[in-house]
């Protein structure tokens, strides 16, 4: 399910790329997610990033993290995808919160 059209059900569909008029940009997840998701938006454009696309993001319930409240500074927990060692422990560590907290059912 996109997790946009769930919360804000966006009709007609926004254009995400600044050269284009539809919606190609999507956050897809479970039915069991959807419940812990808080909030969800797109970033105007070049808002924080430069790119042609907007920037998107969802807020998770604090629950869902084995009661995490804080994260870490951003240069801290930054993943640099070129870095293939840091890539596999994200999703590894992902893969385990998601598999403990039941939310694949």
């Amino acid at each position: 399910m996109d997790i946009m059209f769930h919360h804000h059900g966006t009709e007609p569909e926004i254009a995400t790329q600044t050269s284009g008029s539809k919606c190609i940009n999507y956050i897809f997840t479970s039915p069991r997610l959807q419940e812990h998701v808080t909030r969800c938006e797109y970033l105007p454009f070049y808002a924080g990033i430069h790119a042609s696309h907007h920037g998107a993001f969802i807020d998770l319930e604090e629950s869902l993290f084995g009661g995490i409240t804080k994260l870490g500074m951003i240069p801290v927990r930054n993943i640099r995808s070129t870095n293939q060692a840091d890539v596999y422990e994200y999703k590894t560590y992902i893969h385990k919160q998601f598999t403990d907290h039941w939310i694949y059912k």
